[in-house]
């Protein structure tokens, strides 16, 4: 029953995003050109790239630092800054992205994280979706020999969360397990709808979506330095790893504000801890 509960929501939330997403689709944009140029092309594929972002010195110089920072911990582990360590599939044999290493809110431990000017990348989110749009997170992915990835899927269908990867290493070809992505599936995209509907008779989780059009599949190759922003309403995912390879990113995270989001508990979550954070800021309007 829960999981069609969630099911349900799902749906309805898509088919509602939809539905905004057709009202905005003939948006105007704004008067910077460079930011309207990648605008129009995040509207319609869901992902950008953005070479020499950071400098190859300012990449190696945060990669040592959060190298450092996560050495002494085999565990997950909340440090006294409020950064969090946190192993995936922690005790839990066989899980998917088992081993790989997430760094919440890093910019709390390293000032060069908190100091990185993230403006246009906001500015592009917000020309692209014509709302209001809100950053809350800086956090750290560190994949090293991950074999075992999640599937394509969806991070969720609401709130609207877009996210920027900037590669601290090269990853050069698939091996390095890109981020991957299904360009254009972020909105009136029948995969998704057919995957949750498919996924409610499986034991699938119900944002998988192993049904997606592999043509218009994206592996977002980059040296280090190079920036990727997507939209996660996009069916997308990490490749797996080749032996001896890794890959680190920084990931800045991005937030829709929308009555949309109220559907959904975790999305609620979200939202009230966004504004506990933001209270002094107040970036966050009432809804």
């Amino acid at each position: 029953m829960k999981k069609l509960i969630v099911t349900i929501q799902n749906l309805v939330s898509i088919l509602a995003q939809d539905f905004i997403n057709f009202i905005h689709l003939f948006d105007g944009y704004g008067s910077n050109d460079k930011v309207n140029a990648y605008a129009k092309t995040l509207r319609k594929e869901s992902i950008i790239t953005i070479p020499n972002f950071m400098t190859e010195a300012e990449c190696e110089a945060i990669k040592k630092k959060v190298e450092a920072l996560i050495k002494p911990y085999d565990k997950t582990t909340t440090l006294p800054s409020g950064t969090v360590v946190r192993i995936r599939g922690e005790n839990k044999e066989g899980a998917s992205d088992g081993g790989m290493l997430d760094v919440f809110y890093l910019d709390k431990t390293l000032p060069e994280v908190a100091n990185i000017d993230d403006s246009m990348l906001q500015e592009i989110v917000e020309t692209t979706t014509k709302q209001k749009v809100v950053h809350y997170r800086r956090n750290a992915y560190i994949n090293k020999e991950i074999l075992n990835t999640r599937g394509y899927h969806i991070d969720n269908t609401q709130p609207i969360i877009f996210k920027a990867f900037i590669y601290l290493t090269d990853v050069t070809d698939t091996s390095f397990g890109p981020y991957s992505l299904i360009k254009g599936s972020h909105r009136f995209s029948p995969y998704i709808y057919l995957n949750f509907v498919r996924n409610l008779f499986s034991k699938r989780v119900s944002t998988d979506m192993p049904l997606n059009n592999q043509s218009k599949a994206y592996h977002a190759i980059g040296k280090k330095g190079t920036l990727i922003l997507s939209n996660q309403n996009a069916i997308h995912r990490g490749l797996p790893q080749a032996p001896g390879k890794t890959r680190m990113a920084l990931v800045f995270n991005y937030m829709v504000i929308s009555k949309l989001s109220y559907l959904h508990q975790a999305a609620k979550d979200d939202l009230k801890q966004l504004r506990m954070v933001n209270q002094e800021k107040k970036e966050v309007p009432a809804m």
